[in-house]
Parts: C-alpha cells; structure tokens; sequence
C-alpha cells in the first residue's frame, strides 16, 4: 500500500449494500484511499454470495489498494470445506452451524445462502472463484507502522505471533480456531511496548467490554483500535481512516458519518 491514508473496515457479514455507501463516500472525502477489510465476510448477512463477488471485483481493480484479511467466520467455512488440504469435514460443519448465530434463526446462514445442507454439497454449490478468494486471504497485513489482525494480539512480542499467521498454523486442537482471529477477549489487549498500532474488529462493543468510554463503543489506545463488529445485529458499519483515526459509521439506512476520534 503506497497511498498514506487507509480506511480499515470492520466485519462485512453479507452486506455489500454498506460497503458500497462507504467506499462511494470515501471517493468523494479522499480518492486515493486505500481500504483494508478485517475479515467476516460470510454468515448472518442479507447476500454473502453478492458480497464476496464485490470483493472480489474490488481486489481485481485496485490491485494492493484493496486488500482482505480472514476472520473466524471464514476460517471456521473454510475448515468445513476442508481446509487446509482433504475433503469437506461434516464434524467442522457441525461445529460452525452450531456456534453462530445466523445459523440459529439469526439473519443468515452461509450454507442457506448457497442452498447447501452439509459441508460436501457447500464445496459442490459454492463457486470456485469464492472458495479460492477465502483460502487465499492473508491472515494478517503488516505495514510496518499498522498490524490489521481479525481478533487481536497477546501483549509482548509482535513478531512471534504474526509468524504463526504467517504460516496460517492452526492449533493442535483441530476444532479450534488459533486465538488472533477468534479470541474476543484479545480485543482490549493493548501493549505500550508495541511498535505497531494493532488494529483489528470481530467483537461487539468492544469499549463496554473494557470497562472505557475512550470512544464507544470502539476500543482505542496509542497502541490499539478495536472496531465494533456489530454489522450482522444492529446495522451499523465502523471503519477507522488511518492515520488520522477519524471513525467512520454506515448506519443502517447507509447514511454515512465521520467523526474525529476525541
């Protein structure tokens, strides 16, 4: 990413409709923005089909403009369908409609959006092209001045842990997910000692969750941002624009707003 402004977007969950009311509005603010999306793109949205092809459409033309990160969401399809080599895992597919929501009334299941009922009919009716754009998404991007990670970092070392991202290691326990892209508990977890602002979404209210008012409901230190991921239940996107840490908000009937961060 050559530009020097940036805007991070928190979970997408099935929503192209507020990407686009985002990026439209970014076109107009600062043309020369390049984006970074921290992962979620499939389950309890309204169209996780449409959204994937928009991403993949953006990736296509701006190049390293756009770039995509995993979240657990995906990870947790991907190992359904087989990740990270061998045939769909009903026992994984089992495990991700069990864990979330969407799939338990809740606005959207990734399988239902592709008419799917099992792990080997979603790897037999979910297109290629958007299988491939998932298995490819990086598990991290490092800038050198911004860490963009799903869930988080552990305080100490930067390094170590993006090295085991990097490797895209999953944990010994094969129906765990490795904690910097599902552990929510990592979403207050800001270390001065950092020489990166890590970046990252995945949890709902993060602010609350830390017990600080410093931006609610986004969770912001010097070392630290923290998106709420709230998209898939209330309707509201956040994005941060970085570097100057403006906080930008797609309500849900798209109307978008900038706000500096206090």
């Amino acid at each position: 990413m050559t530009n020097t402004k940036l805007l991070a977007i928190a979970d997408l969950h099935g929503h192209p409709d507020h990407l686009d009311a985002l990026l439209t509005r970014a076109a107009v603010d600062i043309p020369d923005l390049s984006v970074v999306t921290l992962g979620d793109y499939v389950d309890n949205g309204p169209d996780i089909p449409g959204l994937l092809d928009r991403l993949i459409q953006l990736q296509a033309e701006r190049g390293d403009r756009f770039r995509c990160i995993l979240g657990n969401h995906d990870l947790a399809c991907l190992r359904a369908l087989g990740f990270p080599g061998g045939a769909p895992d009903p026992q994984w597919y089992r495990r991700w409609s069990g864990r979330y929501w969407g799939w338990r009334g809740g606005s959207g299941s990734t399988a239902r959006a592709y008419g799917a009922s099992s792990a080997a009919s979603l790897a037999e009716r979910m297109p290629r092209a958007h299988q491939d754009f998932l298995r490819a998404l990086p598990w991290f991007i490092d800038t050198g001045e911004f860490v963009f990670v799903h869930a988080g970092l552990q305080a100490g070392p930067v390094t170590p842990q993006l090295q085991a991202l990097a490797e895209k290691r999953l944990p010994d326990d094969p129906l765990h997910l490795p904690p910097p892209i599902r552990e929510k508990t990592l979403a207050k977890v800001s270390d001065p000692a950092w020489d990166r602002v890590v970046v990252s979404g995945h949890t709902k209210r993060p602010a609350e969750r830390a017990g600080t008012l410093s931006h609610a409901p986004n969770f912001i230190t010097p070392t630290r941002i923290c998106l709420s991921g709230e998209l898939d239940q209330t309707g509201v996107l956040y994005a941060v624009e970085l570097p100057s840490r403006r906080i930008w908000r797609v309500d849900p009937d798209l109307t978008v707003t900038i706000r500096e961060t206090p």
